[in-house]
């Protein structure tokens, strides 16, 4: 009657319990590795999703997802051209950025074509004018398709990952991911894509904290590094400073290599009229005039621990008012606000 309980299955994943627990706690306490000689490097999210003219792809198309309420001072562009992205990369060098993330959405149909093709001028256009700028793409999976996942890491492979503009940490290529939490515990689905993305240093861009005790049960170590994407949508203001600093340090409890702060200028999605946007008690965080930015850029002075890289959301997510984008409502001010932070951030840490 006993001997059925004892299965092979059983021993596994009684045996697979304690190795993690097992390596978890050898990992407590690693230090860290520098990155580039203990730089901290500055970047920003960048979405080329935008079709030309009101009523392209993600200029107001449709009221779920694609809803704008502020307009780029350049006027409703596509992200695809040429024109677009020289502004673009004037700008990033004005605010003097290190990095910059290129999202690439994917779905059961494979990468979303328009972004493939912006992020394919970016190459092009930061390499004739020999930008100093370092680039990395951040897959963001909108579907468990594991064989268009490994499609798209093994195309990043072969036509960005050794471009001389795009971003290493340690002599490895980064690739971001956009980390819903959906997959979380799936670990059939995070070891395909661990092993698909084996030359990559993979750093998750999340919707939640990393969990600094149970985080290898969760994503089972594929992450090297792990930032909240939004993290005015982690807590009321009065709880900001503390929960950030339980995303910073979460990382490093779960014996991640990379150390990552996020800030941002503001959110508001309430013009979307998606389901699954109702029901979260911060869809509209102010701005204040730049006070919120401000608390963000003061969380990142108050670092004893100076982070490898801090990520800025987002410069053009224009659907969740992320943007510190030139537009009619703000104009310059989050440009200049970041050029004055970035500059003060590198002369603090003896970078500049």
């Amino acid at each position: 009657k006993a001997a059925p309980e004892f299965t092979w299955k059983r021993a596994a994943d009684e045996l697979e319990v304690i190795l993690i627990d097992a390596w978890s706690k050898s990992r407590e306490g690693r230090v860290e590795r520098p990155v580039s000689g203990g730089q901290t490097m500055f970047g920003i999210q960048y979405y080329l999703w935008f079709g030309e003219g009101f009523g392209a792809p993600h200029w107001n198309d449709n009221p779920e997802s694609g809803h704008v309420s502020d307009k780029p001072m350049i006027g409703y562009y596509s992200s695809v051209k040429g024109q677009t992205i020289e502004n673009h990369l004037d700008l990033f060098e004005q605010m003097g950025l290190d990095y910059v993330i290129l999202n690439l959405h994917l779905d059961f149909k494979g990468v979303n074509g328009l972004e493939l093709m912006g992020i394919q001028h970016v190459f092009d256009i930061a390499a004739k004018r020999k930008s100093p700028l370092k680039f990395a793409i951040q897959l963001a999976p909108y579907a468990d398709d594991t064989v268009e996942l490994e499609k798209a890491v093994q195309m990043i492979a072969k036509l960005y990952a050794d471009h001389p503009n795009y971003l290493k940490l340690d002599d490895a290529s980064v690739l971001f991911w956009f980390w819903s939490s959906a997959y979380d515990g799936n670990k059939r689905f995070v070891s395909i894509l661990a092993k698909a993305a084996e030359r990559f240093t993979n750093i998750a861009v999340s919707l939640r904290l990393p969990n600094d005790t149970d985080e290898d049960k969760l994503t089972f170590g594929f992450f090297d590094g792990f930032v909240p994407f939004s993290p005015l949508e982690l807590a009321e203001e009065k709880n900001w400073n503390r929960v950030w600093k339980a995303a910073y340090d979460g990382a490093r409890h779960a014996g991640m290599r990379y150390r990552v702060a996020a800030l941002s200028p503001g959110y508001d999605d309430s013009g979307l009229t998606a389901a699954n946007r109702v029901g979260n008690p911060y869809r509209v965080v102010p701005r204040k005039d730049g006070g919120t930015y401000r608390a963000g850029m003061d969380f990142v002075v108050s670092l004893t621990d100076k982070p490898d890289l801090v990520m800025i959301s987002t410069f053009n997510e224009f659907h969740e008012n992320t943007h510190i984008e030139p537009s009619m409502q703000n104009g310059m001010r989050y440009i200049d606000l970041t050029a004055q932070f970035v500059e003060r951030m590198k002369q603090k840490w003896g970078q500049s």
